[in-house]
């Protein structure tokens, strides 16, 4: 495996990165063909990510790709135009939503090896699991990770 990786954050910032329609996937195949490990995650771009690096990367071989998993993106039909929403500017109409459970983890995965239009991803990570995210909700949300329906059960 490579020492050095590429983290996919940028290309689901739509306008702000300079990625728009049809440069991002000579970009992101650019990149990760130099680097070999890609890491995605759904929240970035709020699922624009996951798609402009799954096209890119389609038919690449020797490639280690990851994503993250503890967030849903649920549909939004209030979201109708691509202004600035959890960091990230983008069309895609879904709001995110925290689901550490063993259905959540699942239903994360598939949706990404749908969005990627892959059939595997190598690696999965929990995202934004800890204090700085859940503050005071952070032992609840450990514990659903962790037991009864979390990964323990995984």
């Amino acid at each position: 495996m490579s020492r050095v990786g590429l983290g996919s954050g940028l290309t689901g910032k739509s306008l702000q990165c300079g990625l728009g329609r049809g440069g991002e996937s000579d970009a992101c195949s650019g990149s990760c063909g130099r680097h070999h490990v890609c890491r995605y995650s759904p929240f970035y771009g709020l699922g624009l990510s996951e798609r402009r690096v799954g096209d890119a990367l389609r038919g690449s071989r020797n490639m280690v790709v990851s994503t993250k998993v503890g967030r849903l993106l649920r549909p939004a039909a209030d979201i109708i135009d691509d202004r600035e929403r959890w960091g990230f500017r983008s069309s895609m109409p879904f709001s995110p939503q925290y689901d550490y459970t063993s259905d959540g983890i699942l239903q994360s995965w598939q949706a990404s090896l749908q969005r990627l239009g892959l059939a595997r991803v190598d690696m999965l990570y929990v995202h934004d699991i800890g204090k700085a995210t859940h503050g005071s909700s952070h032992t609840e949300r450990f514990r659903e990770l962790t037991e009864g329906e979390g990964c323990g059960h995984c």
